[in-house]
């Protein structure tokens, strides 16, 4: 058999409460009924020493409870209510039995009992005060008159007893059931609204909620963050940006409206793209705003043109493989006639060295556009001397190279090791050494660009500097230098993607790629090579 306090705590103490104050009135009452003589004619009293004494009793008791806070311990609220049985069968046997009225006040006491304590408790205080009505009318049967009626009124309040209890039950079962669903559905909104609230302060775009007059109700932290301001919530929209003000202005005349992106009030702050949504917060009208920076609308542009680049790229490398096998293949060839002087043989061999370097390209962006990142485990990369790879380099383009084009190369240690994956450094180097030629100036009818090798002093790290004297590039242009698709040409020749891939192959190898704008005008490229100690 298992007790179980029928309700929680509090509401438990609360019926408590209320049961002490039925029990002091009801006491209150009998009090009055037999001071006032009241007792013969309402209730038909027939040993009144009896009676007068337990209602006394009864009243005492109830005073001096109510000097003592109530407790939900099982214990004491059950002898509350075996207390409260015993002094109303004491009145109902006082007032001869079940015309007197007492035995519906045993009732009562059920119903609260029943309130109290679900199962086998709850009918077993109901079983006593039916046995108890019913031994107490055999009882008077045998020393007063007792009619036919009366026998048929204790078999009723036993009865009443028991529908009572169980009618109780079956109430504080369903209510229980109702609650338990309550609480869980209080519980889901709950965590339903925490949700929305991480939702919401995690999302990338910044949330404004602002009211018809313009006052910002709430704000998410990138709100904060995109408008650089620390408090947002009970401001005038009008006051820290005034542009979406108008703009909210002008799209609730006309909810069509295409709203173009606004620059904040603070103008180191990039430009935001405002969203409106109508909706109403505490029956009231409001806006819900969403704030996108325009930088990251542009990122991710620019990688939707990445990833449509890379399945470009797959698709047409076939295409491209397959001339440039055969262009090889016929170079080969021709290599191998008798009647070709040595002239010829070298200039086969720069177009066969060249077809090797568009494979190697092809190659190259194809594993860029994977994102198949080289590191130090990688099968293709191993030790490489810098310093004779660069002079070698620094020989062969030179061929390709127009007389008015010269490099000049510097090497200040030697030897230098890395570890790279060679074809793509020379992809790298190629296109910062073309990069240079597009932009250095001609002096004396010669473009010349440097090329320096060394040890950086402070990290001890191989260092490449690619070096020309052109007009260098502007200081707000240096941040989006290596973004995809931005380029300084004004001619149209630059697609935006050359140093993009070069310092994707350079991050692919370990390396590092920046630049460095040089005092007396001019640029410098700086690769920085991964540790110079060679793999075990």
């Amino acid at each position: 058999m298992i007790f179980q306090l029928e309700n929680a705590y509090h509401a438990t103490k609360r019926i408590l409460f209320l049961y002490q104050l039925y029990r002091v009135s009801l006491s209150v009452v009998l009090i009055l009924i037999i001071s006032l003589g009241l007792d013969q004619s309402i209730l038909t009293v027939e040993n009144r020493q009896i009676f007068y004494i337990t209602c006394w009793i009864y009243f005492i008791c109830n005073l001096i409870s109510l000097f003592f806070s109530l407790s939900t311990n099982a214990s004491l609220t059950l002898s509350l209510i075996f207390f409260d049985i015993i002094i109303l069968s004491i009145l109902f046997y006082a007032a001869e039995g079940p015309s007197s009225g007492i035995g519906n006040l045993l009732i009562v006491t059920v119903a609260i009992a029943n309130t109290l304590f679900r199962g086998q408790i709850g009918l077993l205080i109901a079983a006593v005060c039916s046995i108890i009505i019913v031994v107490i009318t055999t009882f008077l049967s045998f020393v007063t008159s007792i009619t036919v009626s009366e026998y048929i009124q204790a078999g009723t309040l036993g009865a009443l007893c028991f529908i009572s209890a169980m009618l109780i039950q079956s109430l504080v079962a369903r209510m229980k059931t109702s609650e338990a669903l309550a609480k869980q559905k209080a519980s889901d909104v709950a965590n339903l609204q925490i949700l929305n609230s991480l939702i919401v302060e995690q999302m990338p775009a910044g949330a404004l909620l602002v009211n018809k007059t313009g006052q910002i109700i709430m704000a998410n932290n990138e709100a904060h963050h995109l408008l650089d301001e620390p408090l947002l919530n009970g401001l005038l929209v009008a006051h820290i940006f005034p542009e979406l003000f108008t703009a909210i202005k002008q799209w609730l005349n006309n909810p069509k409206l295409e709203l173009q992106p606004l620059q904040p009030s603070k103008k180191h702050v990039s430009k935001l793209r405002p969203t409106l949504i109508r909706s109403k917060h505490s029956n009231q009208l409001v806006i819900l705003v969403f704030l996108e920076s325009t930088d990251v609308i542009a990122k991710q542009v620019q990688q939707i043109k990445l990833a449509s680049l890379g399945h470009l790229t797959a698709s047409i490398a076939h295409e491209i493989r397959n001339p440039l096998g055969a262009l090889s293949h016929a170079v080969q060839l021709l290599k191998e006639s008798e009647n070709m002087d040595q002239q010829d043989q070298r200039l086969l061999q720069i177009i066969l060295n060249n077809s090797d370097r568009v494979n190697n390209i092809i190659s190259n962006v194809l594993q860029l556009s994977k994102k198949k990142q080289g590191h130090s485990f990688n099968y293709e990369m191993k030790p490489l001397e810098l310093t004779s790879w660069l002079e070698n380099f620094v020989v062969e383009f030179q061929e390709t190279l127009k007389p008015e084009q010269k490099i000049e190369l510097d090497i200040a240690v030697r030897p230098l090791f890395t570890h790279i994956i060679p074809s793509q450094l020379h992809q790298i180097v190629t296109n910062l050494v073309n990069n240079a030629f597009r932009h250095t100036k001609e002096e004396n009818g010669i473009a010349q660009i440097w090329l320096m090798l060394y040890i950086d002093n402070a990290s001890q790290l191989p260092q490449l500097d690619i070096l020309d004297n052109g007009e260098g590039v502007p200081i707000e242009f240096e941040d989006k230098l290596f973004e995809p698709f931005f380029t300084t040409s004004n001619d149209g020749t630059g697609t935006g993607l050359g140093l993009f891939v070069t310092k994707e192959l350079c991050e692919s190898n370990q390396a590092q790629l920046v630049y460095v704008p040089r005092k007396g005008g001019g640029s410098c490229f700086r690769v920085t090579f991964c540790s110079a100690t060679p793999i075990l």
